[in-house]
């Protein structure tokens, strides 16, 4: 049995790969991925056998500190504009009263959110409602206490079947590149990894969902 940890834009993608892979795995979506990163640092036991993260960094300094293993980027996210009751434009970001995206201290996809609206001369502090993962995001706009939500393509095209969204322009933001490491070689967790992070299904899949 494999326990797998990854970040929460994965949910309704990585079962699709898991299943295809055909080795036991428990997968754990949760809050954020930065807590799975803490207690992977924290735990002594390592829960997690493989840690697929929603950035570079969040990876790497596991690998820094010798608790991951053979880093690798599994794919490269993009961010979009999501409305519950039409396709969104950029000029309903002007229009709108609130916004809701992710915390740009705890999420990549909300460092990357901010770095668009800085880069394109829309943003305004005063608009931003944060949540702590696309679900909790998803959660105020739809609450009506935002008119808009910046949210990660993958976790829409994956959970929402809507077409009501805006991809973003990628000049306007840093590439997120989510990567991965091995935290407990065993061979169940360096096969599934190497079926994720390099195998043609996988791939397949990311790209299916915006990844």
């Amino acid at each position: 049995m494999v326990n797998l940890a990854c970040a929460p834009n994965l949910e309704g993608i990585i079962d699709k790969i898991t299943v295809a892979a055909n080795i036991p795995t428990i997968v754990t979506i949760g809050e954020n991925c930065l807590v799975y990163q803490r207690s992977l640092i924290s735990s002594a036991e390592k829960p997690y056998d493989i840690f697929l993260a929603a950035d570079i960094e969040s990876a790497k300094e596991l690998v820094d500190l010798g608790i991951g293993f053979d880093l690798r980027i599994y794919a490269r996210g993009r961010l979009c504009l999501f409305a519950f009751d039409k396709k969104p434009s950029l000029e309903d970001i002007e229009k709108a009263r609130l916004i809701a995206m992710p915390d740009p201290n705890v999420a990549p996809y909300g460092r990357a959110t901010y770095e668009f609206l800085k880069n394109t001369n829309l943003l305004d502090e005063h608009k931003l409602i944060f949540g702590r993962n696309p679900k909790e995001v998803l959660e105020i706009h739809k609450d009506r206490k935002a008119d808009l939500a910046f949210l990660p393509l993958s976790f829409v095209l994956a959970n929402l079947k809507s077409e009501n969204y805006f991809e973003l322009d990628i000049s306007y933001y840093k590439p997120i590149e989510q990567a991965g490491v091995i935290v407990n070689k065993t061979n169940e967790a360096i096969l599934l990894f190497d079926f994720i992070t390099n195998g043609e299904f996988a791939k397949n899949i990311f790209k299916e969902y915006g990844l």
